[in-house]
């Protein structure tokens, strides 16, 4: 069922006072339950819906082939530095490093900063290039032998795996590998 982007009047019974109470409700809501986004708010992956009986966004993701669950308040929107870091959460979860609580907890900006600032990851172009150097050595069975990076995984998941910002950054560390190397 589609519902307008403004807000709707509808009633909702209470049986055992025999009344009825108005309801209000937005476009993605059933009930009063938001409905999870079309893309997760961290990997950027297509969402499936899991309905909550809480006032809260659950939802599954598929991530790199396996099955990830996330809940966040109903109105959650990333802030600017969540957004700006986002291939941090991503790299963690590929890495198996992402702090998934062992009970059921609200993701929100402040935790998701938390994790971003807390992350043991390469940061400075010296370490991230270590690290390139370091997957690539780990995919070689012998010393020189061509590697074809995007057998092992696609392209994006092995640019998060390995905390690159971007197609351009990893680019520019792998000219300056090949600098030092040739």
């Amino acid at each position: 069922m589609k519902i307008s982007n403004k807000l709707k009047r509808t009633s909702f019974e209470i049986p055992s006072l025999g009344i009825a109470k108005p309801l209000y409700y937005k476009k993605n809501t059933t009930m009063g339950i938001m409905k999870a986004p079309e893309k997760c708010h961290i990997t950027d992956m297509p969402t499936e819906d899991k309905p909550s009986a809480i006032d809260a966004v659950e939802y599954f993701v598929n991530f790199n082939d396996i099955r990830y669950y996330f809940i966040f308040h109903r109105d959650h929107q990333n802030s600017e530095f969540v957004k700006k870091n986002k291939y941090i959460l991503k790299g963690l979860i590929i890495n198996e490093n992402f702090p998934f609580p062992k009970d059921i907890q609200f993701f929100d900006n402040e935790k998701l900063e938390k994790i971003i600032n807390e992350a043991q990851i390469p940061r400075t172009p010296k370490s991230k290039l270590d690290n390139l150097i370091l997957y690539l050595n780990e995919n070689q069975e012998f010393a020189g032998e061509v590697i074809d990076i995007k057998k092992h995984r696609s392209w994006d998941l092995t640019l998060n795996k390995l905390y690159f910002k971007n197609h351009k950054e990893y680019w520019d560390q792998f000219k300056l590998l090949w600098g030092i190397v040739c």
